[in-house]
């Protein structure tokens, strides 16, 4: 059973919230629903996560209500689901499509990222500057939020320097919910998630870069999960740390949110500038992923406006270039 919750949570859970970004006239492959539906539940958790540690709520709490969070999100996904059945079951057909087009047409990538995940699973040890599992086991044990320090156990006697992005909160309420121990669920389950996670931020980065072209989108994506493995040899820097620590914030942030923060900002200032266009529904993937990274990374909204700015710049020198021509 508390496998069976794990797998609800970190997999068909995000899968499910994947389905509001389906969009008339548009493809979504089964990368896209997985990554924008993580994106979309990291967003969600954040806004009672970050109130409720600030509040000095019980961990217990917190599990309660993303329990019937979850609950009730996934009943009405379902009926969301239902109710646009014509709409969408074509979409989840032509998802399925593409699945086993890839896995025909780029099994040497996906063999490749296979590899590199199981390597990372089992052979691979986390960074000792991560903490993310010791304050999950700490939560669990004292029914607290970021009031102990993970290594002393004493309590904290500085308030600021409790956590402002509770993304190991929600591992906690996971594994306060399954009965899953901290460090399982963290060390070994988690990374079965958020690497292929770290994955489709490639593929996404290679639609961005070549379209429509199968072959170069899979050299890219491949590329992607090999440059990652430098984080293997590093011992402090936690940004690249994907096949070391995939669930630590830091490594979420720099490895998927930063990056795909600069697709879908890309895409935004291209319709703003050169379409003409004020898209809605970029804004809202914009929003959804500006939200999350501040789940991942307390000092996030820097480097996100700093990577907003670069990608506005971008696109009026290229709207400039092409009044040029």
């Amino acid at each position: 059973m508390s496998y069976a919750i794990i797998l609800y949570f970190f997999l068909i859970f995000p899968l499910l919230l994947g389905s509001i970004w389906i969009k008339k006239g548009q493809e979504m492959g089964f990368a896209d629903l997985y990554l924008y539906g993580y994106m979309t539940v990291f967003a969600v958790f954040e806004i009672p996560g970050f109130f409720m540690v600030h509040r000095g709520s019980r961990l217990s709490s917190l599990g309660l209500l993303w329990g019937a969070a979850v609950v009730a999100i996934s009943i009405g996904m379902l009926g969301f689901i239902l109710l646009r059945r014509k709409a969408l079951f074509p979409k989840y057909k032509s998802a399925a499509y593409s699945a086993g087009t890839a896995l025909r047409r780029l099994r040497w990538m996906l063999g490749v990222l296979a590899f590199l995940a199981v390597f990372s699973i089992t052979m691979v040890q986390s960074s000792p500057e991560d903490a993310a599992a010791e304050i999950v086991g700490i939560s669990l044990n004292t029914n607290t939020m970021y009031l102990f320090a993970p290594y002393t156990q004493l309590a904290y006697t500085n308030k600021l320097l409790i956590e402002i992005s509770p993304l190991e909160m929600l591992y906690a309420v996971g594994a306060y919910l399954s009965k899953m121990d901290g460090r399982v669920l963290v060390h070994l389950l988690l990374p079965c998630f958020l690497i292929p996670l770290y994955y489709t931020v490639g593929w996404r980065l290679s639609g961005y870069f070549f379209r429509e072209n199968l072959w170069n989108r899979g050299m890219f994506t491949t590329f992607w999960g090999v440059f990652a493995t430098i984080g293997m040899a590093s011992v402090r820097d936690l940004s690249v740390g994907v096949f070391q620590n995939s669930w630590n914030g830091s490594t979420l942030f720099f490895s998927c949110a930063i990056p795909l923060l600069f697709a879908e900002a890309m895409e935004l200032w291209r319709h703003i500038f050169i379409e003409k266009k004020i898209s809605i529904y970029l804004l809202a993937r914009l929003v959804t992923i500006l939200l999350a990274s501040q789940l991942f990374y307390s000092r996030a909204l820097i480097y996100d406006a700093i990577v907003l700015f670069v990608c506005l710049l971008a696109s009026l020198l290229q709207k400039k270039k092409q009044a040029i021509r």
